[in-house]
């Protein structure tokens, strides 16, 4: 565990370059294929509109409920990229690279460089993964953090009695709590681990307490830098607010997680039908995707216990093992226990800080396991279409909401108003209102409207249609009258009232 292996040999950093020069030859032309959605429009939206930092940063806290890291990082690169879906996605697949590039460091100095390469590969054609690496929001730059500590803790369990790296680690940590408070939950997993190293002896003779004291200064580093994002928080008290919206914790919920980890979001079924369908009619209309995603998990854990098999039989091995164990463990049971205290709706992007802990699994399981690699080849392979469906199956596209605000706009009068989730961003300053913060009762913003359209998506999230119909109150009582609907838009119907002639 703390054994320090040679540096990586050329041959293994020109394979690293393959790997991620094909992983840029797959994404990289599909990054502005699809329309922005709601999620980035969260960020974008206050990006593309601050004035200065102090106002990015307020912007952020009156929009979203996520530190400013990711908004920063996106506003330091909005001079230096194209203002569209590419250059607002382009910071996130190549933080993604760069989470690759630090996993294949970590896992080099941990099990040596055959199975750090095949972990490379097998992050970078993750769909998971790629789902991040091609949105606008900051899930990438956590997973670079979290890979940055995951490498930087390696390094320092190598020579623990110094500061150098455990400062790296800090810095690491920090950033991570600057992109998500759930980072925390990562930290948590780190010192165990480290806890684990020191308690079982696999840190150099004679410096256990040191260690201790040296990571322990780690983690009061990252949270004394985290300081002042905490007490902006605290100070607006998202925390007790929640996100807007909670979803009760239901056991398909905990299958879905580490469905979601392995598989994305664009194998079996799609976004929509996971909120809409119950798992009965997911598993009738999916039953091949979901019973080849019940045998990939066969696979995965089995090899898993006949890893930890191998592992608790070799003593040099069995303390990464109890390490990993319960860190893994530690690091889920914080959002199990936070869902329970706040109803939070957790999602598989809020356990992004495990994800590592799936190609890892793979790669080391092709390289101990001989008689178990062809399934695993096929577990791969089955993970290698979900990729393909995220990048060129419009079953699994993102709302098309940029195509329906064009549309809108185009066939509009001189004063057209547009409502969606991400209409401030395609339609010209004041054409655009976001939905979700325009209350459809008040008439000002309509009153000299032409036209007005409502990009309605996510049907899910109002399925009696209550904001549409007061909405058409409203605009009736402006003069506006019912012009009709078009549902030729991926994920949207585009609504559209009219001026009549008498007003």
């Amino acid at each position: 565990m703390t054994g320090s292996p040679p540096r990586a040999p050329r041959r293994q950093a020109a394979l690293l370059a393959l790997v991620l020069i094909g992983g840029g030859l797959l994404m990289l032309p599909r990054l502005g294929a699809q329309s922005l959605w709601v999620d980035e429009g969260l960020t974008v939206i206050a990006v593309s509109g601050a004035q200065s930092v102090p106002d990015l940063v307020d912007r952020v806290r009156t929009l979203d409920t996520q530190p400013p890291a990711s908004h920063l990082v996106l506003y330091a690169l909005r001079g230096l990229v194209p203002r569209d879906e590419f250059g607002w996605r382009l910071s996130s697949f190549l933080l993604c690279e760069a989470a690759i590039v630090l996993l294949w460091l970590a896992a080099t100095r941990l099990f040596g460089p055959t199975v750090a390469i095949l972990a490379a590969v097998a992050a970078q054609f993750s769909p998971f993964l790629a789902f991040y690496a091609m949105e606008a929001r900051g899930y990438a730059l956590w997973l670079m953090a979290c890979c940055g500590a995951l490498y930087a803790m390696q390094r320092w369990l190598e020579a623990p009695a110094g500061f150098g790296w455990a400062v790296v680690w800090g810095l690491a940590n920090a950033l991570g709590l600057w992109t998500h408070p759930f980072h925390l939950f990562a930290m948590v997993m780190q010192m165990v681990v480290a806890l684990t190293a020191i308690l079982k002896g696999s840190v150099p003779a004679g410096v256990a307490r040191r260690a201790f004291g040296t990571s322990l200064a780690a983690q009061a580093l990252a949270v004394l830098l985290f300081l002042p994002c905490l007490f902006a928080i605290l100070s607006r008290d998202p925390i007790g607010r929640g996100v807007g919206w909670t979803r009760n914790p239901t056991g398909v919920s905990v299958l879905y997680y580490p469905f979601a980890l392995v598989f994305g979001f664009s194998f079996g079924p799609s976004l929509g039908e996971l909120h809409t369908d119950p798992l009965r009619l997911l598993l009738g209309k999916h039953l091949l995707a979901s019973l080849a995603a019940a045998a990939a998990f066969v696979v995965l854990v089995l090899a898993a216990a006949l890893l930890a098999r191998q592992a608790w039989d070799d003593p040099r091995r069995r303390a990464l093992l109890t390490g990993t164990a319960l860190a893994l463990s530690a690091g889920l049971a914080g959002p199990a226990i936070y869902v329970v205290l706040r109803s939070f709706p957790l999602l598989p992007r809020h356990l992004i800080y495990v994800w590592p802990a799936v190609p890892l699994l793979e790669a080391l399981a092709l390289v101990r396991l001989p008689r178990l690699r062809p399934a695993l080849l096929a577990v791969l392979a089955l993970q290698g279409l979900a990729l393909l469906n995220l990048l060129y199956n419009p079953a699994y596209a993102k709302d098309d909401e940029r195509g329906a605000v064009r549309f809108a706009l185009a066939r509009s009068g001189e004063r057209p108003v547009v409502l969606g989730d991400v209409a401030p961003i395609y339609a010209p300053a004041g054409r655009g209102l976001l939905r979700n913060r325009t209350d459809p009762g008040e008439a000002s913003p309509f009153a000299d409207a032409t036209d007005v359209w409502l990009a309605d998506s996510r049907a899910w999230e109002d399925p009696e249609g209550r904001y549409r119909a007061r909405l058409q109150r409203t605009l009736g009582g402006l003069g506006l009258v019912d012009a009709g609907e078009d549902a030729s838009f991926r994920g949207v119907v585009l609504r559209h009232w009219r001026r009549g002639p008498s007003s």
